[in-house]
């Protein structure tokens, strides 16, 4: 009866339908790829696996294919789908390597005492924080300032709160608003050296945002490319590597993301419906990405802490020895 019913008219018809309106999204998704047709292709883009998944089902579900076949096809899906998510882990950062945090703390409705254990568990050197209001960061700042004993910021309500907390010296903060708000310091690498930060948080690409955030990332690498030194660029982009703008901005500051493929909002779905919005970017040849990692938990905010560990290369023009 069930096989009678799923090969009749209207369920081939149904998985016509669902092929054609797969391959429609596949072509949106290429011209979101290509920066075309502006916020809806990317956002197309962005969920590149519904036509994956869409003509999959529909390929699958065609007279003609074994039902073992499809059985099997299924079964790859749902476990892919539910695939338990990574744990963060310690990483004991040597003299010359920098482990990084970037959390976004989705309106400072994180749990502080929670987010203290991930962060005590994952042991990054820098951790900065997105969306992290006043009450919050004292909450965090109670739990952290012994382990992290530098500190810079502006907790802010709503989405322009940015906090850096570090191991290493940072000084000259400085806030920007150009577009939305962005921020700079300088960290002290393990070196000596001055690695120039930033902490970001453009805004969402929609009908209203798509140009204002192609407008904050020209603004942000326009102050990247007056420094001559290394530079961190940390936080919620609202991009992934499915975004011109984000490639763009990479190839005109220097910079690598090292967390690209990391699955990071909405949490509250199954990672492989998640999209990799929140990043860690690095200059390059200054540090070298050797891991990134993220947690699947969720505690309270909406997105995933995501973590990246870089080798930090040798200064390739160190100072001239004083002379005797």
């Amino acid at each position: 009866m069930i096989a009678r019913v799923w090969r009749s008219p209207t369920f081939t018809r149904l998985r016509c339908l669902g092929a054609w309106l797969g391959i429609s999204w596949a072509f949106l998704a290429a011209a979101g790829f290509a920066g075309v047709l502006g916020w809806m292709s990317e956002g197309a883009a962005n969920f590149a696996w519904v036509p994956i998944l869409t003509v999959v089902l529909a390929v699958v579900a065609l007279p003609g294919i074994p039902r073992a076949a499809g059985g099997v096809a299924l079964i790859g899906i749902l476990a892919v789908t539910f695939w338990p998510p990574t744990h963060l882990e310690s990483t004991d950062s040597g003299p010359t390597q920098l482990t990084v945090m970037t959390w976004n703390c989705y309106y400072g409705g994180l749990d502080p005492a929670r987010a203290a254990a991930i962060i005590e568990k994952s042991n990054p050197d820098v951790i900065v924080f997105n969306e992290i209001t006043k009450g919050l960061q004292q909450s965090l700042d109670s739990r952290l300032r012994d382990r992290y004993p530098h500190y810079l910021g502006a907790p802010r309500p709503g989405p322009s709160g940015l906090v850096i907390y570090s191991k290493f010296p940072v000084q000259n903060w400085r806030r920007e608003r150009d577009p939305e708000v962005w921020a700079v310091c300088d960290l002290t690498l393990p070196d000596g050296r001055t690695c120039r930060t930033y902490l970001v948080h453009p805004p969402v690409p929609n009908h209203k945002g798509y140009a204002r955030r192609a407008q904050y990332f020209e603004s942000v690498a326009r102050d990247i490319r007056n420094w001559p030194g290394p530079v961190l660029v940390i936080g919620d982009f609202n991009a992934t590597w499915a975004s011109l703008d984000l490639r763009r901005f990479c190839a005109t500051t220097n910079t690598r993301v090292a967390s690209r493929f990391l699955p990071s909002w909405p949490v509250k779905v199954p990672s492989p419906f998640q999209i990799a919005i929140d990043h860690i970017l690095a200059s390059v040849p200054d540090f070298e990405a050797i891991g990134a990692e993220t947690d699947g938990s969720y505690l309270g905010s909406d997105h995933r802490p995501v973590v990246a560990t870089f080798r930090i290369k040798p200064n390739p023009n160190p100072p001239a020895s004083a002379s005797r």
